[in-house]
């Protein structure tokens, strides 16, 4: 699937409308329903960055690192709610 999304991208854009209309539904939520929404922002754009840096494999991280910001990243989004 990844390479069909990248695949798309370049070739045909347009293909990416189904997954651009979800992620402005998430987005829309994010915003709506989070007591902080910045955070949870950060949060998601911080995943996406996770997910395109495992893919490529971009300095990718160990599994004690990968697991201690996925942490944090939780810790970002629930303090507030604890």
């Amino acid at each position: 699937m990844n390479s069909a999304v990248i695949a798309a991208a370049a070739l045909n854009p347009e293909l990416l409308q189904p997954i651009k209309d979800r992620y402005e539904i998430w987005q829309r939520r994010l915003e709506t329903t989070e007591s902080d929404p910045v955070a949870a922002t950060v949060t998601r754009l911080a995943s996406d960055g996770l997910f395109f840096c495992e893919l490529f494999g971009f300095a990718p991280l160990t599994e004690e690192m990968k697991a201690d910001v996925l942490n944090y990243m939780m810790n970002l989004v629930t303090r507030e709610k604890e």
